[in-house]
C-alpha cells in the first residue's frame, strides 16, 4: 500500500458508489473475472462477437441492488504486440430491484469486436447506492 494520507473521494450526489473489475481475456473473447480484483462484481458473461454482460454482487451470492446508473468505462491492458482499436460502448443498463446489470461491446468502428486473447479489461462502474437526494 501507498505510504500517503489518502483523502475520501466527495461528490455533490449522495452515496455514490465506485466498482472496479478485472477481467482477462481467453480465446474467442472469453471473459474470466479475476475476484481478487473485482470487489461488487458478482459475474462477467459474453454474449456474442465483442458484447458482454456485467453482473453487480458478490461471487456465489445475491446480485446487488443500486438506485441509479451514473457511469462506465474501462481500459485496456495488452502484452507485446497485440494492439487494437477498441472502445467501449453501453448497450443497456439495469439497474432496479431484480439486479444490477450493464451491458456493453468493445468495438472497432461501428463494429462490435472481441479484445485479443491474453488482453486485460480494466472496468470502472460508478453508480449512486441510495435513492436519498438532498
Amino acid at each position: 500500500m501507498a505510504n500517503r494520507s489518502f483523502k475520501p473521494t466527495q461528490a455533490v450526489a449522495q452515496a455514490v458508489t465506485h466498482i472496479f473489475a478485472e477481467v482477462t481475456i481467453g480465446s474467442s473473447g472469453a471473459p474470466t473475472l479475476v475476484t481478487a480484483d473485482s470487489a461488487g462484481v458478482k459475474s462477467i458473461a459474453r454474449n456474442s462477437t465483442g458484447n458482454y454482460t456485467l453482473t453487480l454482487g458478490t461471487v456465489g451470492g445475491d446480485d446487488d441492488v443500486y438506485s441509479k446508473f451514473l457511469f462506465f468505462n474501462g481500459i485496456f491492458i495488452v502484452d507485446g504486440d497485440t494492439e487494437q482499436d477498441l472502445i467501449y460502448q453501453v448497450d443497456a443498463e439495469t439497474i432496479s430491484a431484480g439486479g444490477s446489470t450493464i451491458e456493453f461491446e468493445t468495438i472497432t468502428g461501428a463494429n462490435p469486436t472481441d479484445p485479443a486473447s491474453g488482453a486485460v479489461m480494466k472496468l470502472h462502474v460508478i453508480v449512486k447506492n441510495s435513492s436519498y437526494s438532498f
